[in-house]
């Protein structure tokens, strides 16, 4: 809500909104369902012990007779930027322990920066032990329980946060460290180590996920629903391998810019205001 303004698809809780699931009728759910899910435009992936020929059949019985759309449905997403830097607390009763947010508008899975956009955020807090943010704020200053980030991979600008989990007292500076060690990137201070195990990292997560029906359905769907061409299992290492210190730079100075974000706290009360 802090990231996207009011009407964007994306400024809706992931999890809906209590007042509207409260009021919302079963026609009104009926009605949402038949224009939202319909068989144009979606993709079924199967990977496993069988044949394309008993895919078609089955997916014919299952589908067949499902209509289209009266007409097509619009899915573009308004461009978003953030201007300001938004802070918001939220005060949870009895919790001990402050849930730490900081976003961004990200980019849409079809921009070709999207490559470097994973190396530079494993490079960044993907990983706890194999990005820079986790290892310091966690295992080296001890001041969260959790640290990573994730970009969302989508056809709008998901989200791309830093999520930690931190004792009340350390907020601020778990916040500070998190943003000093992105800026230490968007300035290039990023050893050629590094750069080196956030690719192994990803690389290894490609090749774990492959040994998988599961992981190999989730990469041809990756591929279908954002045009990414027959070929993507074979190039994809090879384009991790091959993004460079100076993408990584550029890519974090364009969407992460240490003094414009959005950072949202949920727990108890702070022992100092976040502005």
């Amino acid at each position: 809500q802090l990231v996207y303004p009011e009407g964007h698809p994306f400024h809706a809780p992931a999890i809906g909104d209590a007042a509207v699931v409260r009021s919302a009728t079963s026609a009104e759910i009926r009605a949402y369902h038949k224009s939202a899910i319909a068989p144009d435009g979606a993709v079924l992936v199967v990977a496993g012990a069988t044949t394309p020929e008993a895919v078609k059949d089955a997916a014919g019985r299952a589908f067949g007779d499902w209509p289209k759309r009266a007409k097509p449905r619009d899915a573009s997403y308004p461009p978003t930027t953030l201007a300001t830097t938004k802070r918001r607390a939220e005060l949870v009763p009895d919790k001990t322990q402050s849930d730490v947010i900081i976003g961004w508008p990200g980019l849409p899975r079809t921009d070709p920066r999207f490559t470097a956009a994973r190396v530079t955020n494993m490079v960044y807090a993907a990983d706890t032990f194999a990005s820079r943010a986790g290892h310091v704020i966690r295992d080296q200053l001890g001041l969260a329980y959790y640290v990573f980030s994730a970009i969302g991979a989508s056809r709008g600008q998901s989200p791309w946060i830093v999520r930690m989990g931190v004792n009340p007292q350390n907020v601020r500076r778990a916040i500070d460290v998190a943003l000093d060690e992105l800026r230490k990137i968007t300035v290039g201070q990023i050893a050629d180590d590094d750069l080196a195990v956030a690719k192994d990292k990803l690389v290894g997560e490609l090749d774990v996920a492959l040994e998988s029906p599961a992981g190999v359905a989730a990469m041809v769907l990756e591929a279908e629903m954002f045009d990414l061409g027959e070929d993507h299992f074979e190039r994809y290492p090879r384009e991790l391998r091959a993004v460079t210190k100076e993408q990584v730079v550029e890519t974090a100075r364009t969407f992460l810019p240490p003094d414009r974000y959005a950072l949202a706290v949920a727990g108890p009360a702070l022992p100092e205001a976040l502005v």
